[in-house]
């Protein structure tokens, strides 16, 4: 896109840096936007228990106490419903079923634990953890990453 919209301020070079600078700051907010607003939330939320040991199925209810923990961490007074989790949820494409009588979750799956994490790397909200990555599927999106750049 700066480019295309720069190649019409071609022979203005100070007008060229400072549209750079313009986009660079749009493209920092869109990041921050990303990684913490209620899809980032939640992605972070099913990937912090993804992260945990020997947990095989996450209930909504469950995603939504974390995403609720999250915002109480970072000192927001927002709250999250079940339902509303339930629709951030489908609309990533993370699709709930029926877990028994106890209501509806993610099976925490290798596919299901696989699209989380692309989702988090996406929406930037897989954090760095000094290099270490948290599982496999970390080190996969992170391998994925790199091959990219390359």
């Amino acid at each position: 896109m700066a480019q295309v919209l720069g190649a019409s301020i071609v022979d203005d070079p100070e007008l060229q840096s400072g549209f750079i600078e313009l986009l660079k700051e749009r493209d920092e907010q869109s990041r921050v936007d990303r990684s913490s607003g209620q899809n980032g939330v939640v992605l972070r939320s099913v990937l912090w228990h993804c992260h945990q040991p020997d947990q095989q199925q996450l209930f909504v209810r469950e995603i939504a106490a974390t995403v609720n923990r999250i915002y109480s961490e970072e000192g927001e007074s927002l709250k999250i419903s079940s339902e509303l989790v339930g629709h951030v949820l489908k609309n990533l494409g993370l699709y709930t079923r029926r877990l028994g009588n106890a209501g509806r979750g993610l099976v925490l799956d290798k596919t299901t634990q696989a699209r989380a994490h692309e989702l988090g790397y996406a929406n930037e909200v897989l954090r760095d953890s000094s290099g270490v990555p948290a599982c496999g599927h970390c080190h996969k999106v992170r391998l994925t990453q790199i091959e990219e750049v390359v």
